[in-house]
């Protein structure tokens, strides 16, 4: 699932200019959000993996691109910056 989230992430990025800031932490922090909110899908053979791949497909690269519309903009939040960024204690 990681690496589907990275491909769609990989993918914003390359294709909307409004992510153009997004740098390695805001991409990772996107990650995590959007993994902490999908349903995992495990599978433990690599015939599942196809199964999976091929009975979720679109929707689930749909759901995907979703969340991670709404994860980026939380990411790219400057006011969520966390205290110690900010040098807060």
């Amino acid at each position: 699932m990681e690496e589907l989230v990275k491909n769609c992430l990989k993918e914003m990025l390359a294709s909307d200019p409004r992510y153009s800031s997004c740098g390695e932490k805001c991409q990772s922090d996107a990650m995590a959000i959007v993994l902490n909110r999908i349903p995992p899908k495990y599978v433990s053979t690599p015939k599942g993996e196809i199964y999976s791949k091929t009975r979720l497909g679109k929707q689930l690269e749909t759901d995907i691109l979703r969340e991670l519309a709404e994860a980026l903009e939380k990411a790219m939040d400057p006011s969520r910056a966390s205290i110690f960024d900010r040098g807060e204690t």
